[in-house]
């Protein structure tokens, strides 16, 4: 397992009419902290979508615990759980300036080819990144 953490603060178009982050919006926060993350493994998304892979959410369930306010300073807890040669899981947990835990979120992403669409093997050297630091499953 491997564990990154990303503070946002909230901002007034990150919320809806009943002054709450808008539900839409806590998909950008998990991207934010899962891009976060593997900037941290030394895995650069860009260069992987340039060599034409690309790697989709395929799974997203969420549960909102607590209501978040403009303004108020979130922390993402981004938790690369499991690995496989296709597949990573993620869980996030977010947390408010109290830190109390507000939401919670399980994601899987696959790797895929760009051009066929069809799932495939990450490269070796991110398995190697991700082996590095023990999160192997």
């Amino acid at each position: 397992m491997y564990t990154s953490e990303t503070e946002f603060r909230i901002r007034y178009s990150e919320t809806d009419g009943m002054g709450y982050v808008y539900h839409g919006n806590y998909a950008s926060f998990y991207h934010a902290g899962r891009t976060n993350l593997f900037r941290e493994l030394g895995i650069n998304e860009k260069e992987l979508e340039e060599q034409g892979i690309i790697f989709p959410v395929i799974s997203l369930n969420q549960r909102y615990l607590k209501p978040v306010r403009f303004d108020e300073l979130i922390r993402v807890r981004s938790i690369l759980e499991k690995v496989s040669p296709v597949r990573l899981q993620f869980r996030f947990e977010i947390y408010n300036e109290a830190g109390e835990l507000v939401n919670r979120a399980d994601s899987s992403i696959v790797f895929v080819d760009r051009d066929t669409r069809k799932p495939m093997r990450a490269p070796d050297r991110i398995l190697k990144q991700i082996e590095a630091v023990h999160c192997f499953v």
